[in-house]
């Protein structure tokens, strides 16, 4: 047997802990307290349920956060997968009194139905008791690898004599001796041999004194024999007829059943394919499909569009700094060009200056004498409202105000057209730009500084955009190649692209999903119809064999119609049958029939003949009995002694080579002058001792499926060359053991020496 997985549910301390385990060697390492024997507990609690005689001493595999214990094992055994599941819950009175009940199954995983039911798992598997399971298979921690006793003892005797450890030799004889008195007494005057033969006797008389006695019921036999015959004909058809409905209902199961595994494979090719984009290979284990992956990359899309905007306008900022330094220069060249001509420039500028100054001193008077309209008019309309005689004067006034408003705005506009034009015989487009112009030609620190600044600050916004952007690309190139996403030329047609691809992605997965349910649906429909058959019914209808071209053909409900007919035929003729015996039962009560006399009188004899070839069969079988344990009780310790001594050669290195094993399995070896008992052993000589002692009851007692061996903290008092040889003996397999073994351990040392000796399993509780 191979234990494949361990899920535990709850379980002392552990909660919700999956162990996989694998073929070989399996180190399962974890600190002190991290539950390795409660790991341990676990295993022997799937197969054989809690330990301990009463609810106080099983409470203590109760899970620490609930009041149940439960999990279940994955195992293989004989090619077949099977699920055991157990269950153990603890319960109190109104007293304070505990109680604990179990539950425990087998699940065939194959078939996904119960088998061995109402059967102990470990039975089951191994073949023998939780206390052998526990003296052999499981070496517990130091102090608990002592074994032996006349229970063992009987327990091996009895495995070994019936391949059963509950059927006792010794009760199996008194019950057969029990049962040869209840046929005979030894005095030959009791018993239901004496009984039945005294009966035989008396019913000879009563034949004979019938024969001269009988009389006229002959004709009513010879009905009752019609009607039984033609009964019993029916009675063939009628069972014909339920076999082939039978035969097309297990049939019609077994195209249910096949219909299921069909859908079954469709269903797991489907999760294979989802669990296959579920993982997405092709983009580096990256969940493209999902929302979140999704958003990030919409976020890095319009992380790069803003970006790329602060770039595209620190760039813009950048070159219209350099225009104004270089159109500034120019400007002032000519500036100074025209200032060697005399007094030409500095009348321009006077009358640029004047002109800026006159534009804007007429704009003000322009808008005040706007103001004055507005209000002239308001007072013009409220005078009007309340008939006050100088509404007229207040129109007028506003009439005047909002002409001279306008020819001030014409003449300021005219005004400020020719500064303009003076302005740009300097290259300027504005009176800010000349005067500008006026002050950098005079070398105005404070607007060459600004000007300066601003191309430094436009440079430093230019640098730091580049930056961002280039971090953002960087970004993008690097989030897209962890997908495994092409990268093109330009960074936001791949993040296009790869945004796509994303979308399709989770459009097909969700498409998936759907289908998935919809299959997983079909399943659940068909084996809820399977669900109503049993497990003996099913197995019949799957092993069964059918003319395919039969069945197809065959009319159920034409049978149905005919297994009726047959059932009331034959009900009519019981109700016939039973008045005919009626009638004969009227004669019999009055004639003394010699044909029932003699029927008895022959079942009396064959009763007699069947209880005498008992009785020899009992007095045989227990001289057998008595003679074939003498013998197996004088063979089976040097056996196993041969096996134990053998172990422990390999696993003390050579040392010790010979051990001897009593009746009771106590172990004693000789030193080559006196002879001593285990105790006089080292405390790891000990340990490997016993060791080799469970190790060779293994190879003797399970004779049906071959169990993993099972160490916690075993080795701990063993050097490091007896652990080596320990491992290797384990790694390369024992006889009578499984090619699994469980080692639990706090330390390294099993797994440095395992790690020099081959493959093993290495887990960390």
């Amino acid at each position: 047997m191979i234990i494949e997985s361990l899920y535990i549910k709850s379980f002392g301390k552990l909660d919700n802990v999956t162990i996989n385990l694998s073929d070989g060697v399996n180190i399962l390492r974890g600190e002190n307290e991290a539950g390795k024997s409660t790991v341990c507990s676990f295993i022997r609690f799937v197969f054989y349920g809690l330990a301990g005689r009463g609810a106080e001493e099983k409470q203590r595999y109760i899970s620490w956060n609930s009041s149940s214990a439960s999990g279940y094992a994955i195992v293989s055994s004989g090619g077949r997968r099977y699920r055991i599941e157990r269950e153990a819950i603890c319960t109190g009175d109104s007293e304070g009194k505990l109680s604990i009940r179990e539950r425990s199954a087998v699940i065939d995983t194959e078939l996904s139905t119960a088998v061995f039911r109402g059967q102990n798992a470990g039975e089951v598997f191994f073949g023998v008791p939780a206390d052998v399971f526990e003296s052999t298979v499981y070496v517990g921690q130091i102090g608990d690898s002592r074994i032996g006793g006349r229970p063992l003892a009987e327990a091996a005797e009895n495995i070994l004599f019936s391949a059963s450890e509950s059927v006792n030799t010794k009760k199996a004889i008194k019950k057969l001796d029990d049962a040869r008195v209840y046929l005979l007494y030894k005095n030959k005057r009791g018993g239901k041999i004496a009984e039945l033969e005294a009966k035989k006797a008396e019913l000879s008389e009563r034949l004979e004194k019938a024969r001269a006695e009988s009389g006229d019921i002959i004709f009513l036999e010879g009905t009752q024999r019609e009607l039984s015959e033609k009964t019993e004909k029916s009675k063939k058809r009628l069972a014909e007829c339920s076999k082939e409905l039978d035969t097309f209902e297990k049939y019609s199961t077994r195209q249910v059943y096949l219909t299921r595994k069909e859908e079954a494979a469709k269903l797991h090719e489907m999760e294979q394919s989802a669990e296959k984009n579920r993982l997405c290979e092709k983009h580096g284990g990256v969940p493209v499909y999902s929302d979140d992956y999704i958003t990030s990359l919409e976020e890095l899309s319009r992380r790069l569009e803003a970006t790329t905007a602060r770039y595209d306008a620190a760039c813009s900022a950048l070159d219209e700094a350099n225009r104004k330094i270089i159109d500034m220069s120019e400007k002032i060249e000519v500036f100074r060009r025209l200032g060697s001509r005399g007094d030409k420039r500095d009348r321009i500028v006077d009358n640029i200056n004047a002109g800026n100054k006159m534009s804007k001193t007429l704009k003000t008077v322009a808008v005040i004498m706007a103001v004055l309209t507005f209000i002239f008019a308001a007072i013009c309309i409220i005078s009007l409202v309340k008939a006050y005689s100088y509404a007229t004067i207040f129109a007028v006034l506003a009439c005047v105000s909002i002409i001279a408003s306008i020819a001030l705005f014409v003449i300021s506009k005219s005004k400020h057209k020719i500064m303009l034009r003076d302005c740009s015989t300097f290259g300027c487009r504005s009176y800010e730009e000349f005067d500008e112009l006026v002050k950098a030609a005079g070398r105005d620190e404070a607007v060459l500084t600004l000007i300066t600044e601003t191309k430094d600050k436009a440079e430093v916004n230019a640098k730091k955009a580049a930056d961002e952007l280039d971090a953002t690309n960087s970004k993008i190139v690097s989030v897209l190649t962890q997908a495994s996403f092409t990268i093109e030329t330009s960074t936001r047609l791949s993040l296009s692209e790869a945004l796509k691809i994303c979308r399709k992605e989770k459009s097909e997965y969700e498409k998936l999903k759907i289908m998935l349910e919809s299959q997983r649906q079909k399943v659940r429909e068909l084996d809820d119809k399977l669900r109503s058959c049993d497990e003996s019914y099913l197995r019949e209808a799957l092993t069964g064999t059918y003319d395919e071209e039969k069945m197809k053909a065959f009319d159920a409900k034409s049978a149905k119609r005919n297994y009726d007919f047959l059932q009331n035929s034959i009900g009519a003729m019981t109700e016939k049958l039973a008045q005919t015996e009626k009638e004969l039962a009227v004669l019999n009560a009055t004639v003394q029939r010699p044909t029932e006399i003699s029927e008895t009188l022959l079942a009396v004899e064959h009763e007699l003949d069947v209880l005498r070839e008992k009785f020899d069969a009992y007095v045989m079988a227990i001289d057998a009995i008595e003679a074939a344990g003498g013998k197996l009780r004088e063979g089976i310790s040097p056996k196993i002694a041969k096996s134990a001594s053998a172990i422990m050669s390999k696993l003390s290195c050579g040392k010790y080579s010979e051990i001897g094993i009593d009746p009771d399995f106590a172990m004693t070896f000789t030193d080559g002058a006196s002879t001593h008992t285990a105790d006089y052993f080292s405390a790891g000589t000990s340990d490997i001792a016993y060791i080799s002692l469970r190790i060779a009851l293994m190879e003797v007692l399970f004779t049906k499926s071959k169990p993993p061996l099972i160490f916690d903290e075993s080795f701990a008092r063993t050097d490091d060359a007896r652990l080596s040889a320990a491992l290797k003996l384990i790694s390369e397999g024992l006889e009578g053991c499984s090619s699994q073994s469980l080692i639990f351990t706090c330390h390294g040392r099993e797994e440095r020496a395992m790690a020099a000796l081959g493959n093993y399993n290495l887990i960390r509780l």
